[in-house]
Formats: C-alpha cells, structure tokens, sequence
C-alpha cells in the first residue's frame, strides 16, 4: 500500500521514532463498514473476519471494526482522587466469556501506547520466507490506526509507552518444573520480540543462531525475574513507563480444576510469584490490564495487587465487549442488506431475528445496562449468510450456532454430572458473584455465569440467572445430551414436541423410551441422572423450558412452556406414579401458572429399572389436567 517506513534510534536513555511518509496516507475511510468500489463497480462490504482478533491487521487491510475507543478513553483517563495520585499505574481486571473479543481488546490497548513498531533487525532468511504478512515489517503511529475513531475525539496526542503483552493460553504444565518451563518459554518469546525491533535486551548471550533468544533454566533467575528485568529495561530504554497486557490469565489455572489442593497448591506458587511481579515493578509501569473467563480468588492468586480494579460489573464498561443493537445496525446493517437482497424469504426483519437469537448478556446490575451479543457467534453467522447460502436457516432454531462450536465444556459437564441437576432460574445469592476459591469443587453456578452459560435477569434487588439466548440454551442442551451419549436428532425433537403439543401421553411415552434406549445403561443409574437428560431434552423442545421452579411450596422438577399449555412434570426412579403425583398434590405445583388463561397440565413420569425383576427397563407416564379452583376450594 505504500505507507512508508519507520526508523527507530536512541538519543541519550531515550528512543525518538520517525516515520518517513511515501506520497500515499492511509485510507480516508480506515475500517469502516465500506471499503470502496469493487472491479463491476459494486459496494464492497468490509471483511467480517470472524477469528482475527489483531487490531493492527483489521485496521490495516479495512475489516470492519465495531469502534469501541469510547469506552477506552473513559478506562484510561487519570484517576483524579486523594487515594490514587495520577503518577501512579492504573491496574485493571476484565472477566468476559471465551470468543467476547477480550484478544481484540488486548491488541487495541497495545496499539494505542505504542502504535505499531516495527522489526527492524534482519532475521535470517528461511524465517523472512516463513513469515506469513508483509505488514509486520511496516510502522504505523496510533494516530493513523485509531483515524476516526473516538478515542483520538478526547486524546488527540497520546503518549508513548511500550507494550509488554501476554497471552497465558500458552503457558500449560501440570507440575511445577513444566509450568516453570513454559513461563520461561513465554519470556523468550518475548524477549526475541523486543531484539527484533532493535531494543538490547541484555540477554542477547542466549541468542541463537535462528534469532531467537533461548533463556536457559538458571537458578535464581525465574520468568518473574525475567519478567521484571524486561519492564525495568524498556522502561529505561525509552525513558518512560511501560505497560503490561495480560490475555487469559486464567488459562494455566483452569487446567488445575478438580484437581487435589495438594497437587495445585505449589502450581499456585508459581503462578502467584510470577504475577506479583507486576506489584513490584510499580514504579516502571503505567498501565496494567488483565482479562480472562474466570475470577479466581485461590490461594489469594493476586494479594500482592492490592490496587487491581476489578471491572468486569461495572456498569460503565458493560458494553466495552459485545455489540449492543444499536452496533449491530450501525455496522452490520450494510451486511443484513445485502443477505436480505440475496435470500428474501429471510424476511425483512434480519436484523431483529438475528440479534434476538444471539443476544442477551448482561454484565452489570442496573436493570437498564445494554444486553450485548458474543461478536465471533454473530459475525460468522452473518459470514455464512453471505458466504454459505446452504447454512440459511429454514427455521428460527435453525441458525448457525458457531460459539458453543468453538469449544467444549467439559469441565460444566463434569459439575453438571456431579451435581445431578442443570439448574435454571437460580436467585443470585450475591452480588458481584464472589471468585472461585475452590479449584476442587468450583461452585457451579458462578462458573456458569462466568463461563457465558448464565447471565445477569432481574433489577438490582432481586437478580437471578438466566441462560442469556436460544443459542446458548440449546448448544448447551445438545453438548450435555452429546456428553450423555446420546445424539438429540431433530426427528425424535419433533416427535417429543408434536406428541406434547397434542397432549399424547402414549405418544410421548414411546418416543421417550427410545430416545433413552440409545443412552448407555452407567449413564442412567439413578434419578439425578434421569431428571438431568429430561432437563436437557425439554430445553431443546421449548424455549421456555427451566428446571427445578420454585414455588410456595417447593421445587418442581420441570416446568415447560408451550403456546397453547403449560407442563409441570415431577419425575421418579424406580419409585411410583402414586407418589409423584401425591407430591405434586401436596407441594401444589404449577399454581402460580393459574391465572394465565392456559391449561397446565401435571405430568408423572416413573423411570424403572430394576435387573433383580427381569423386566426391562421402562417408562411409566400419566398426564392430566389441573383445577386449581377446585383445590383452592377443599
């Protein structure tokens, strides 16, 4: 494109950077949502780039990105009190679901101190050839990258910082010298990054013939030491503070969950006396920003942080990841257009369809924070749109649902299992939800809340959660029905749903059966496990399913809601009709449905399996219709 290069010298303890323009400046349009016109004279709609989470590179080659600067501009301004002067750094923590644009993030606040620096070293020529984008050798300044974004409204002249980012996904190990050894792989890492762009480092002994610098194991010399070496000596280099990114965080301790205390507590140790560097190294520093999935409090990971500000329910951030409505008709509205001039029987309400079925998170308290949708599940569905005309729904339930793809949670399995029952609906005990101390047994519903499975309903007094879309309730429903063995083909849905829509007892009976047939028998084995596959299976019939309502007088196993009636089931294992429906009776359930105008039907099912009777395993059923004024009256 011809943007010009950069050279980089030092001057005394500090670095001046110099660009050197070409006739040609970066697009006037820089990102936006159209790139120009293409060779037939068509609007070209800017790339969607689901999986690139690299600022740089969607500003550089014109993706489309969601302006979020706004919020940036409100994180990083000064601390104006008596208990935070202003010289000292700002330390800040985001918790955000898997695929929520925590990376994307990372990448901009890098981009924002210090720009785009070049690698200015020669490498040798087999890894030039290797590298995959020319870009990496070009320098651009933050003002060009951030042109016309919101943050360059309020901070015209940002100041220069360098950037020390880490991506934790990277560091694995399950014993304390693997764990050491990939903290001290990551350094090198980035202690070659920083050779590249032409900084002394002071490990250039261990530079290898590749060009890459190989700290060696060394005693009294960890990855924290090493750490704390590189802040202090870019700090110095350039003559001002530096900055300290951490991407996922928490990705070294989620391996440790279910582990034993003893087993996790020296990985702890470790882990612990690595981020505390970043206490010590105070007085070189200007900005921290962690993000990750969960709030670990373990073995107090971060008591050394005193001074980290915990973000992640704040009500002034609770759009910083996510698109809001308003984003995704701002910036996606031109990609809609184009999918409904394409497929017309969509209907002209996309942008309402769409974002009904992939939005829903909330995170913070006030009952009028903006919902967002997960930005990867959205914008590959809107690819596949355009892209995929075969992937076009046929039904709403239909849609692409790329997120619960993009991983499995099987640690959730393992609690759900455990716990015997996927609860719904769950009153928040407390708000903000207290981290996770125990890696043994985590507690099921913060995991799930902060995993992206629940998500924040209600008003500040009375919070409680929700599942936050029909695309989420429904992988999950499907993963744990997949992790059952037993694979939730649309045509035994449809039976199940026709049969109760109809109110057919022996219809729904027999297709239950079989769908529990293909299940293997050590999946079945007492009623938690039953109670749990019909919890699973109903949330794929009804959107409206939830599990374990309470009421006046209790809980019901499972209430489903359908447009013409309403299910209050009450199961049992190898236990009797008569006593499910006695306690229904007696606990009254369903009451609260009676002034809807519906007809709420009781349901008892009975799952038998005996192998001392020598009778099969089978499913007793008996369903009818409750009269709520005739029990009020007795």
């Amino acid at each position: 494109m011809g943007y010009g290069r950069c050279l980089l010298f030092k001057t005394g303890q500090h670095a001046e950077k110099c660009l050197h323009h070409s006739t040609r400046t970066l697009p006037e349009r820089f990102g936006t949502v159209f790139i120009g016109q293409g060779m037939n004279g068509m609007t070209q709609l800017a790339s969607l780039h689901p999986s690139l989470a690299h600022f740089v590179g969607i500003r550089t080659t014109q993706g489309l990105y969601v302006d979020k600067t706004g919020y940036l501009a409100r994180l990083l301004a000064p601390e104006h009190s008596f208990t935070v002067p202003d010289e000292l750094p700002s330390y800040h923590f985001m918790a955000r679901p898997r695929r929520f644009g925590k990376t994307l993030l990372i990448h901009t606040l890098e981009a924002w101190f210090q720009g785009h620096l070049p690698l200015i070293r020669p490498e040798p020529e087999a890894q030039v050839e290797k590298r995959p984008s020319s870009w990496l050798h070009q320098r651009f300044t933050t003002e060009e990258l951030f042109q016309g974004l919101d943050i360059l409204k309020v901070n015209s002249h940002p100041p220069f910082h360098p950037v020390i980012r880490l991506n934790m996904a990277r560091v694995t190990g399950d014993t304390v010298f693997e764990l050491q050894a990939s903290l001290l792989q990551t350094m090198s890492k980035l202690y070659t990054e920083w050779y590249q762009r032409g900084i002394d480092t002071g490990a250039e002994r261990y530079l290898g013939p590749s060009g890459v610098i190989d700290l060696p194991p060394v005693p009294g010399k960890s990855a924290a030491n090493h750490l704390e070496a590189l802040i202090e000596r870019l700090a110095q280099y350039y003559g001002t503070t530096t900055v300290v990114l951490i991407d996922e965080y928490d990705a070294p301790i989620t391996r440790m969950v279910g582990w034993e205390h003893a087993r996790t507590r020296p990985l702890m140790d470790v882990l612990r006396s690595f981020f505390r560097t970043l206490k010590n190294a105070e007085a070189h520093l200007r900005y921290v920003f962690l993000t990750g999935i969960t709030r670990f409090g373990h073995t107090h990971l971060f008591s050394a942080l005193n001074n980290l500000q915990d973000i992640s329910w704040d009500a002034r951030f609770a759009a910083l990841c996510g698109f809001t409505r308003a984003e995704v008709a701002r910036y996606l509205g031109p990609h809609l257009a184009q999918i409904q001039r394409e497929w017309p029987e969509g209907g002209t309400d996309l942008l309402d369809r769409v974002y009904d079925h992939y939005n829903g998170y909330r995170f913070a308290a006030p009952a009028d924070t903006p919902t967002v949708c997960n930005p990867f599940t959205l914008t590959s569905c809107l690819h596949d749109l355009l892209a995929r005309p075969e992937t076009r729904p046929v039904h709403d339930m239909d849609w692409p649902h790329h997120w619960a793809d993009s991983g499995t949670p099987e640690l959730l399995h393992d609690l759900v299992r455990r716990q015997g029952v996927l609860h719904h609906d769950n009153d928040l005990d407390e708000f903000p939800p207290d981290p996770i101390y125990s890696l043994r047994s985590p507690d099921y519903k913060t995991l799930m809340l902060q995993s992206g499975y629940y998500t924040l309903r209600g008003t500040p007094d009375q919070l409680h959660l929700d599942y936050p879309n029909r695309e989420v309730r429904r992988a999950y429903a499907r993963s744990l029905l997949k992790a059952c063995d037993l694979p939730a083909t649309s045509r035994i849905q449809g039976q199940l749903a026709t049969a109760l829509r109809d109110g057919k007892t022996d219809d729904f009976l027999y297709d239950l059966t079989s769908c529990f047939y293909r299940m293997p028998y050590d999946h079945l084995q007492n009623e938690s496990d039953c109670v749990l596959v019909m919890q699973a299976l109903c949330l794929l019939l009804s959107d409206d399913s939830v599990a374990e309502t309470h009421n006046w007088a209790g809980r019901c196993d499972l209430t489903v809601f359908l447009p013409h009636r309403i299910y209050v089931f009450e199961l049992k294992y190898n236990g009797s009709l008569i006593h499910a429906e006695r306690q229904r009776a007696q606990r009254n359930y369903g009451r609260e449905y009676a002034s809807r105008g519906l007809d709420v039907m009781a349901f008892q099912l009975n799952f038998v399996h005996d192998p001392d009777s020598g009778k099969p395993p089978h499913i007793e059923g008996s369903m009818h219709r409750l009269d709520f004024r005739r029990v009020d009256s007795q």
